[in-house]
């Protein structure tokens, strides 16, 4: 009888208590990550320019900013393409994990995409290891778009075949951002 009343109490307990909110994140030190991406740009031979403004606007330099968690919830055939049925990631322990397939870090690139094996995805929580691939990812989209900075943007954004005001939205921020970096304005 005491075990119930005790069990009671402690629903009653829960049922008042409000959920708590998830804490606000100090400020990041962008510092360091910008110092990151701009060694990383200059090994790799892309713009330093690009590569920041493109960071700045995926996670404003936040190496632990996460994506959309619930992606694979909302488009299972997705996941199903991406994940589990891709031979890349046969081996991959994390791949029934429908959480751990968001997109991460500085560059905010989508785990399917960017993990290679058995790697877990929060491998791309390593701001090291991030900017290599997404600035890797850069180069790579300004060679098949002939060094076309809009065109890059609007494909590592997803969105060439987007709607005219979606791809003006997605120019939108980082174009100013890329400018305020090239211009030298930007403050680190």
């Amino acid at each position: 009888m005491l075990a119930l009343v005790a069990v009671g109490l402690f629903l009653a307990g829960m049922m008042q208590s409000k959920p708590s909110k998830p804490q606000k994140k100090g400020p990041v030190d962008r510092e360091p990550m910008i110092r990151l991406i701009r060694e990383e740009a200059a090994r790799q031979g892309v713009p330093a320019p690009i590569a920041l403004a493109v960071a700045e606007v995926e996670s404003e330099f936040d190496p632990t900013a996460a994506g959309d968690r619930a992606w694979a919830d909302k488009r299972p055939e997705l996941y199903q393409r991406l994940v589990v049925n891709n031979p890349k990631l046969a081996q991959n322990p994390a791949r029934l994990d429908r959480k751990a397939w968001h997109s991460y870090g500085l560059f905010q690139l989508l785990a399917p995409h960017f993990v290679r094996g058995a790697e877990h995805p929060n491998v791309l929580l390593d701001p090291k290891v991030n900017a290599q691939r997404g600035i890797a990812f850069i180069k790579n989209l300004l060679k098949r778009h002939g060094d076309d900075v809009s065109k890059m943007r609007l494909a590592y954004a997803g969105a060439t075949n987007a709607s005219a005001a979606e791809q003006e939205r997605v120019l939108g921020r980082f174009t100013a951002a890329y400018t305020r970096w090239r211009d030298g304005e930007a403050i680190a």
